[in-house]
């Protein structure tokens, strides 16, 4: 049986994962990766058999629509954060860990191992 100690270490730990998963969006390589590649025509638009200036104009687009959208899409993982941290702010500690034991599936058999209340 795990301690509280423990169980606290974990909430804590949780709260610090998804915190620094919503800051290391903006840091992290892959992204400015993608800001360095030029974007690419949407699914199905190759097939259109565009000019060379309509081409232009839609990579352009796309590429002002990338700028306008990726300050968006930061906002809201962080809000989606802070929403989560607000609403286990609301539990009791017994509910919080009941909570944080169902979404890490600790409550679950894993493969392999017998249910151990049937024997």
């Amino acid at each position: 049986m795990r301690t509280a100690a423990a169980r606290t270490a974990r909430l804590v730990g949780l709260g610090i994962l998804g915190l620094a998963l919503a800051v290391s969006v903006g840091i992290s390589g892959d992204a400015k990766k993608e800001k360095d590649k030029e974007p690419r025509l949407p699914p199905g638009w190759n097939a259109l058999m565009l000019s060379a200036e309509q081409r232009a104009r839609v990579i352009a687009i796309l590429a002002d629509y990338r700028l306008k959208l990726e300050p968006l899409e930061k906002k809201i993982a962080a809000l989606k954060t802070a929403e989560k941290q607000e609403l286990l702010k609301v539990l009791t500690k017994e509910q919080r860990e009941a909570y944080l034991r169902g979404s890490l599936g600790d409550d679950k058999p894993r493969k392999g191992e017998k249910d151990k209340d049937k024997n």
